[in-house]
């Protein structure tokens, strides 16, 4: 084999091979352009969570707790005031039955005033010592209050009340014919009453 076949041999083996690549070039080219580019995703990495070791703690606000709404207290209901008497009050000084003595005590009562109605004591001391009037005239408080008496008590009430109307009915008709309460009426007459009726006065009233 001469020379010159040598060289043509070898030049279209480089043709050849030269052919081959762009050919395989243009191809990767084609291929590379029709298939979808895909977009690199991030990988990441997946750490295992922290486990508490002891009792979970909550940290404590840092806002302030409003506190408690306050509730006005509610004022009790007040019963009105009494009504002021004195207006009409007579002063002491000037009431002509007001005595200024040591009030009795009840001891005494049932010793003197009671002494015609032994069964009165206990009604005498639960009904009429609360008040200095009513106590001091203890058989007029047990005739205003003879629905509260006891049988023997009341009996023993009427049985004076008779005496005393008997005692007493020749002068209640002269100085005190239209008066309901004989016993004081008379009181203030006493120097003018009969002696049997002033005797009655006297041993029923404090002297």
């Amino acid at each position: 084999m001469n020379t010159r076949n040598v060289l043509l041999l070898i030049i279209g083996t480089v043709f050849i091979s030269v052919s081959s690549a762009l050919i395989a070039v243009r191809l990767t080219q084609n291929n590379t352009a029709q298939a979808p580019q895909q977009i690199p995703q991030p990988q990441i990495q997946s750490q295992p969570l922290p486990v508490a070791s002891g009792p979970i703690q909550i940290a404590p606000s840092k806002q302030p707790i409003p506190p408690p709404p306050k509730v006005e207290a509610v004022a009790p209901t007040q019963a009105p005031p009494l009504a002021d008497l004195s207006a009409y009050t007579v002063p002491k000084e000037f009431d002509p039955h007001y005595d200024a003595r040591k009030p009795l005590r009840p001891e005494e009562v049932k010793r003197t005033l009671l002494k015609d109605t032994p069964d009165c004591g206990d009604e005498y001391e639960q009904l009429c010592t609360q008040n200095r009037f009513l106590a001091e005239h203890p058989l007029a408080c047990l005739r205003s209050k003879k629905d509260q008496l006891s049988r023997a008590c009341f009996n023993q009430v009427k049985t004076v009340q008779d005496a005393f109307r008997k005692a007493c009915s020749t002068d209640i008709a002269k100085f005190c014919p239209k008066q309901s309460h004989f016993f004081g009426c008379l009181k203030e007459k006493v120097a003018e009453l009969t002696p049997d009726c002033r005797k009655n006065i006297k041993e029923s009233s404090r002297q």
